[in-house]
């Protein structure tokens, strides 16, 4: 749903006023440019330049919390979108797993366990936990906060220990939080699918891979406090992405 605003203008020096209702819907954003829209809402409905407080109000941007089990095609749906749409941005991980072979820092950025935790010290994050072998992974609030006061979409995959944790977040807290969320679960299609690609990843002991199965056991029970579930059906990434879109879109309209 567009965001609405109701304004109540002052006419003139005769004390009159009139009731103006604003919302997004009507507004062409290039790349999510807060500072456009602006100059658009000031000029249809011929009034003064809206503070940056008000406007922040009716200008909101959209946290994307894509979640589900390892191996389920998360990073490459969300790869799609950002191709798709070039304005929406990815909030990355900062994390102290080590860093795969031929492995970029477009979806996560490398820390030492030292760095971690001064990071953690300094309040950069809007959460973070430790999970699979002892590695830790944090939200940034840097990577987050700024886009989505400029009204952009912004796409984060994150755990179930991130989803509890970002929904309980004062700026994120249903009712009354600042910025919106949506979280939307990647489904398999079957527990052997997910089998298939752990094993393509990176190879592990059966101790590890058994391990790896209960958690996806218990992710699956996170499906029904999401927003919505997309299953990623195998060869079919590009109608999962298609319908990912749709969620994501319908919100943002």
């Amino acid at each position: 749903m567009a965001r609405m605003l109701a304004l109540r203008v002052r006419q003139g020096g005769n004390n009159s006023a009139r009731t103006v209702c604003c919302s997004v819907r009507h507004f062409s954003l290039p790349a999510g440019s807060a500072a456009v829209c602006k100059e658009q809402i000031s000029s249809l409905y011929q009034l003064p330049p809206l503070p940056s407080t008000l406007y922040s109000l009716l200008m909101d941007g959209l946290l994307v919390l894509i979640i589900g089990p390892s191996g389920v095609g998360k990073t490459v749906l969300t790869r799609m979108l950002l191709e798709r749409h070039p304005q929406w941005t990815l909030a990355r991980s900062a994390t102290t797993r080590p860093r795969r072979p031929g492995e970029s820092d477009v979806f996560y950025r490398f820390v030492t366990r030292e760095e971690f935790t001064a990071l953690a010290e300094e309040g950069a994050f809007l959460e973070w936990a430790t999970v699979h072998n002892g590695a830790r992974y944090g939200t940034l609030r840097d990577e987050i906060i700024p886009a989505l006061d400029d009204g952009k979409t912004v796409l984060r995959e994150v755990d179930v220990q991130g989803l509890a944790s970002i929904r309980h977040h004062p700026l994120f807290r249903r009712p009354g939080g600042r910025h919106r969320h949506r979280a939307i679960f990647i489904a398999p299609e079957s527990p052997e699918q997910l089998v298939a690609h752990i094993h393509k990843r990176a190879p592990m002991t059966e101790e590890e891979l058994q391990r790896r199965l209960a958690s996806v056991t218990k992710e699956m029970t996170f499906a029904a406090q999401c927003d919505a579930t997309v299953v990623s059906r195998e060869g079919e990434l590009a109608a999962a992405a298609d319908i990912l879109e749709k969620e994501i879109r319908g919100t943002t309209l």
